[in-house]
């Protein structure tokens, strides 16, 4: 049994070197690091073995950008040798000893690991909700050096663009969005149109998620045969959210597994999972998911304690 982990990275990087050296504890591992060049580059420690790329361009978060470095990460790995494909963060880490991770994929009889996603439908005269809006719309983002120079005018800027269109158009055909500091907004227009069908609707869900090799080869392959939707979501919002739940739902969703292999906590109204801490400790323990997220530098207590108690490390 080969893994092939593929870690999307753009922060503490000693984070993502720990989650590295845990994902080496079994045998059969294989771990690249994709590591955003909006950042500066790290230098993984001289006995660490990984595999860092650097994206193309900088990625920053929920646009067409990130979604082309992920592409990028995924399809270089279709000349590798592996069994499974498992993306990560580097805010992740396991809570369980990826020796059982190893074994589970092993006699599984599933082919994929995704949260079941959603159908976000194609809109009406009722309105929109927030999904449509995502992935019925094409963003034209302000660029994040420009956004950067306004420095503390940042947050009044936004919200005057966001009134001022607001009140020269209906928001279901143009809107500004604003996502959490420090991005960079963009203008949303809604598209004529899409390439939803009834039969291959838009799908949401999480975008961690684990592939057996036949659900990998079949991605790759789409992806090469499906230009107009891979262009159509490389403009919306939280594409990594979307585009690989589309193209696979409807020839793999009957041998999903139903869960995706991460325990996480969401704060409602947020878009991003809760920091863990030691109070989520009983439910870390009790978890039947092979990974948690999120982690950052104030992790130290609670990662201590999954290396000793969790990890036997």
């Amino acid at each position: 049994m080969r893994i092939q982990f593929l870690v999307t990275a753009h922060r503490d990087p000693q984070l993502a070197w720990r989650l590295v050296e845990r994902l080496h504890d079994s045998p059969g591992s294989r771990v690249r690091v994709q590591w955003d060049r909006a950042r500066p580059v790290p230098v993984p420690p001289a006995a660490l073995d990984v595999d860092l790329r650097v994206t193309r361009r900088p990625s920053g978060w929920a646009t067409g950008a990130q979604l082309d470095a992920e592409l990028d990460s995924i399809t270089s790995l279709r000349d590798e040798s592996f069994d499974w494909l498992v993306v990560l963060t580097g805010q992740c880490s396991p809570i369980k000893p990826v020796l059982e991770l190893h074994e589970h994929l092993e006699r599984t009889p599933h082919a994929m690991f995704f949260e079941p996603p959603v159908v976000v439908p194609v809109p009406d005269a009722s309105g929109l909700d927030y999904l449509q809006e995502r992935y019925y719309f094409h963003y034209h983002w302000v660029t994040q050096r420009a956004w950067d120079r306004l420095g503390r005018s940042r947050r009044v800027v936004g919200a005057a663009a966001q009134r001022a269109v607001d009140l020269v158009v209906p928001r279901r055909i143009a809107h500004v969005r604003r996502r959490p500091a420090p991005h960079a907004p963009g203008l949303a227009v809604r598209v004529r149109r899409h390439p939803f069908t009834a039969e291959r609707p838009c799908r949401k869900g999480p975008d961690w998620f684990a592939f057996s090799r036949p659900v990998f080869d079949d991605l790759v392959a789409s992806v090469a045969r499906e230009p107009v939707l891979v262009r159509h979501f490389g403009h919306t919002y939280c594409p990594t959210e979307a585009l690989f739940q589309t193209l696979l739902w409807p020839r793999w969703g009957d041998r999903n597994a139903g869960h995706n292999l991460h325990h996480t906590r969401f704060v409602p109204g947020s878009a991003n999972p809760r920091v863990l801490a030691l109070d989520d400790w009983d439910e870390l323990v009790s978890s039947d998911r092979f990974f948690a997220r999120k982690f950052d530098s104030t992790s130290d207590e609670v990662l201590a304690r999954i290396d000793r108690e969790l990890l036997g490390r």
